[in-house]
């Protein structure tokens, strides 16, 4: 069990991301090319500080999958820091689409703009962060992830394979975000 309330916040995080990913992809239209438990190959190499096979890949564990999480994009994110609810849906970005992308969106749905969208989470940011109701931040940041998916397919039609999982995914992330900022 989880030993402290933010161990127990982690593993809610990471739990909810691990069972959207699930395990080893290599579809040809995936920009992330192959993938396993959402670590592409490219992010194992620079986590392991070297080039690995796809076989290696493909044994990804799950232990070694978590522990790149919590570093890359868990902590990169600045998650520990955020409301809960608040710190699945900036890690559930983060995760498909960078920690930096992650930020930029929560400081957009933080009511930040211009200079102060920069993809930074720094003093202005958490003010920003701080001044909003978690569950309000939920639903921009829900909303936001909607809109970037269906623009996306737009800009890139090739990527409309993928919308109605991405869709599904902000699906179920909105209550689970929602439950967790009030507390449940």
């Amino acid at each position: 069990p989880p030993s402290s309330p933010a161990q127990a916040r982690w593993q809610a995080c990471a739990d909810f991301v691990l069972l959207r990913e699930g395990g080893e992809v290599n579809h040809p239209l995936d920009r992330g090319g192959h993938t396993n438990r959402g670590i592409t190959r490219d992010t194992l190499a620079h986590w392991r500080g070297r080039l690995v096979t796809a076989e290696e890949l493909s044994a990804l564990t799950r232990e070694e999958a978590l522990e790149i999480y919590q570093s890359e994009y868990w902590g990169k994110a600045h998650c520990p820091e955020l409301p809960a609810g608040v710190d699945l849906c900036v890690f559930d970005t983060a995760v498909l689409r960078g920690p930096s992308a992650a930020i930029a969106m929560l400081q957009q749905a933080a009511g930040l703009s211009g200079r102060a969208v920069d993809g930074d989470y720094g003093p202005t940011t958490a003010a920003a962060v701080a001044a909003c109701a978690p569950a309000a931040l939920v639903g921009a940041l829900c909303d936001a992830r909607e809109a970037f998916h269906r623009q996306r397919t737009v800009d890139e039609p090739s990527q409309a394979v993928f919308l109605n999982g991405w869709l599904n995914r902000v699906k179920a992330l909105r209550p689970k975000a929602l439950a967790m900022a009030a507390g449940r």
